[in-house]
């Protein structure tokens, strides 16, 4: 059975980590949507992000692409600080939830799209798609 871990319980060695959060908050007008998110995600882990809608999901995963900025907060990238980075210089794809899907294609063809047409070769999940 796999491991649940508390998002906000980092692991203490982050080296290993493709993607590090530390501490990212984020709020729109008054409302709280991040509260200090912090975890690692090693090389080959899949990580599941689950909530209420407007519970800051989607928030979360555009910071980490670089579509929005943290008001607080870090976001590494192979150990790298990424804060500051170009959304193009992240090397990270995002699949939004609206209907801007190829519906010819299966769930794993449109996650996996992009890396086609990438300038280097990437790391390519295998396993299931559900």
């Amino acid at each position: 059975m796999p491991e649940v871990t508390d998002i906000n319980s980092p692991r203490n060695d982050q080296s290993k980590a493709v993607i590090s959060v530390r501490g990212v908050s984020k709020h729109f007008r008054r409302q709280q949507t991040l509260a200090n998110v912090s975890f690692d995600i090693e090389h080959g882990e899949m990580l599941v992000i689950l909530g209420p809608s407007g519970g800051g999901k989607t928030t979360l995963l555009r910071i980490i692409a670089g579509l929005e900025e943290p008001d607080s907060g870090d976001v590494y990238l192979n150990g790298e600080h990424a804060n500051f980075l170009a959304p193009r210089e992240r090397h990270l794809g995002v699949v939004f939830q609206e209907q801007a899907l190829f519906p010819r294609m299966s769930a794993e063809e449109n996650i996996t799209f992009g890396l086609a047409s990438a300038p280097e070769p990437h790391y390519r999940p295998s396993g299931c798609f559900l």
